[in-house]
């Protein structure tokens, strides 16, 4: 409070409750917030002299207490060669911090940093038997107005498995009699899968139960 000196009593309340021992012009207190969203606390002052002649002075002020927040990413977890995922990092709540400033992106693939300072980008990874990992890091300072308040956010890895594309080869007789029967085998060679479904088609058409 501004109204200082010698002569007068401080009588404290936080969210309308009487804080115990809380008597002089000023002081500190821990703010904690568990929940996903901010939260607004009210400080209320009652200035007054010793001995109440006069009549009290209040004030109040109210604090914007932002949440714990938790980094993640969404995105497509599969995907086959040659093609783009895209990948969107994410805050634990619906606080818009463009609203007291920029947050800044960093991207990171498989250990090494990416371009790009934005929460979502696009990647077209080579194929490799091991998923690609993938994390963001999220960097926001508060402005003046705000003094103290800094956010770094750090996602758990998000993994992105590139199917390679195979290589697949048909062998079996290429001349039959009328009526006859012909078996048909095939061989694949490359992709990083280790589980496979086939598709059999005749004139284009499939062939049911030829799994």
């Amino acid at each position: 409070t501004d109204l200082v000196g010698e002569g007068y009593t401080y009588t404290w309340y936080k969210n309308g409750h009487l804080m115990p021992g809380v008597t002089g012009d000023s002081f500190i207190d821990q703010l904690n917030n568990t929940t996903n969203d901010s939260i607004l606390v009210t400080y209320k002052v009652v200035v007054d002299t010793v001995g109440g002649s006069c009549n009290p002075t209040t004030d109040e002020a109210t604090i914007v207490v932002l949440p714990p927040f938790e980094l993640h990413i969404t995105g497509d977890e599969f995907i086959c060669e040659g093609t783009t995922a895209h990948l969107v990092a994410y805050l634990n709540t619906s606080i818009d911090l463009s609203v007291w400033g920029g947050a800044e992106y960093t991207w990171w693939e498989d250990g090494s940093p990416m371009h790009g300072e934005l929460g979502e980008i696009a990647v077209t990874p080579a194929a490799q038997i091991t998923p690609h990992e993938y994390s963001a890091v999220l960097t926001w300072v508060a402005p003046d107005e705000m003094p103290g308040c800094a956010v770094t956010a750090i996602s758990p890895v998000f993994r992105l498995q590139v199917a390679q594309k195979p290589v697949i080869a048909v062998s079996g007789d290429t001349i039959i009699c009328q009526g006859g029967e012909i078996e048909l085998n095939t061989s694949v060679v490359g992709g990083n899968l280790p589980d496979g479904t086939y598709y059999w088609e005749k004139d284009g058409v499939e062939i049911d139960g030829a799994h």
